[in-house]
C-alpha cells in the first residue's frame, strides 16, 4: 500500500517575517581583533573563514538583527543559531 504525504499550504502571512531575506542586513563579524560591519553575508562568512584558518581563534558572524548567529573555527562553521522569537 503506497501512502501519500499531506499536503501543506504555503507559509502563511504571520510567519512572513521568519524568512526574510539574509542579505537585506548587514552582519557584525567579531574577532580576535574587534568589531567590524560587513553588509554582504556571504563576504563576512568568508573573512571569517579566513580569519579562523591557521589559528586556534574563533569568530562570530551576527546578523545587525540579532535573529542569525554563526560561530567560525579553524576555517569552518561549527555553530549555527537562528533565533525565531525575536
Amino acid at each position: 500500500m503506497d501512502r501519500e504525504l499531506p499536503e501543506y499550504d504555503s507559509i502563511d502571512d504571520e510567519n512572513d517575517d521568519e524568512h526574510e531575506d539574509d542579505r537585506s542586513f548587514a552582519y557584525i563579524l567579531t574577532t580576535r581583533d574587534g568589531e567590524e560591519r560587513i553588509d554582504d553575508r556571504d563576504d563576512a562568512i568568508r573573512m571569517a573563514k579566513e580569519a579562523t584558518l591557521d589559528n586556534m581563534q574563533s569568530a562570530t558572524v551576527e546578523r545587525e538583527d540579532g535573529r542569525v548567529k554563526m560561530q567560525f573555527r579553524q576555517g569552518g562553521l561549527v555553530d549555527y543559531v537562528y533565533e525565531t522569537r525575536k
